[in-house]
Formats: structure tokens, C-alpha cells, sequence
């Protein structure tokens, strides 16, 4: 049951290798939202292995975007680190809780393939989020 974890550890002692292969932290994550978006289609078929498999791909992606993300926060701030970081997890935390909580409407009224759609959707803003911080580092970076 704790095998997602296992691999989340990996991922996590692992964050400055991943990143090293994309050669770029943006595009890590997005590596990490496109595998979580990979396994939403895993959901909707009926096997329990499929299912387990998907929530280990869940955690892989998950993971990827969560440690890469958490790291370059911290490398990337020069003034109140610690503050920062509080803020990251605060958000991490609230959206978790949010996260657990709200789509039960969705999947109350909509069911099963309703809740795969929004959370689909939420994924597809992160990426359009993760694309327009990306292209704006790649200006800082002409610019500098």
C-alpha cells in the first residue's frame, strides 16, 4: 500500500538528478503534471491492477512536480527563505485540504467520471501556470 511513497522518497532524494535530465526545473514539473494527467486515464478502467498502477503513477507525477517545485522555491529565493518556504507549505497544505473536501460535491452530483474531469482540468491549468513561468524565466534569462 505504501508503494507510491516508496517512490516518492526515491524522487525526492533524486529532485537534483531529475532536474539535471530536463535541464530545467519548469519542465520537470511539467513532465510531472503531464504522468499525473497520464493516470487519470488509467481510472476509468475496471481492474484493480490497473487502478493500483494508476495511483502509483499518480504519486510518481505528483511527486516530481511537488519535490522540484518545493526545491526551486528554496534555491530560488534570495531574501526570507524561511518565509518562502511557510508560504509554500501553507498553500501545499490548504489546497490538500481544499482538494480532499470540495471535489466530493463534484463527485456527489457527477459522479466518478465528472471528478476525473475536474481534476483533468485543474492539471491543465497547472500546466498553462507552469508554461507562462517558464517562458517568463527563459526572458529573465535573455535579458540578464
Amino acid at each position: 500500500m505504501y508503494l507510491g511513497y516508496v517512490v516518492g522518497v526515491l524522487i525526492a532524494f533524486n529532485v537534483k538528478n531529475i532536474v539535471k535530465f530536463f535541464k530545467n526545473p519548469f519542465l520537470a514539473v511539467l513532465v510531472g503534471i503531464v504522468i499525473f494527467i497520464l493516470s487519470i486515464f488509467m481510472f476509468w478502467y475496471d481492474s484493480y491492477i490497473v487502478l493500483f498502477t494508476a495511483m502509483v503513477v499518480v504519486c510518481i507525477g505528483n511527486f516530481i512536480a511537488h519535490s522540484v517545485t518545493s526545491s526551486t522555491i528554496n534555491a530560488r529565493a534570495k531574501q526570507y527563505k524561511a518565509m518562502t518556504n511557510g508560504f509554500y507549505v501553507s498553500f501545499y497544505y490548504t489546497g490538500g485540504a481544499l482538494g480532499s473536501f470540495a471535489p466530493s460535491f463534484i463527485y456527489q452530483n457527477g459522479g466518478w467520471s465528472a471528478f476525473l474531469l475536474l481534476l483533468t482540468f485543474m492539471l491543465l491549468v497547472a500546466i498553462i501556470f507552469m508554461a507562462i513561468l517558464y517562458f517568463n524565466d527563459i526572458k529573465k534569462e535573455k535579458i540578464a
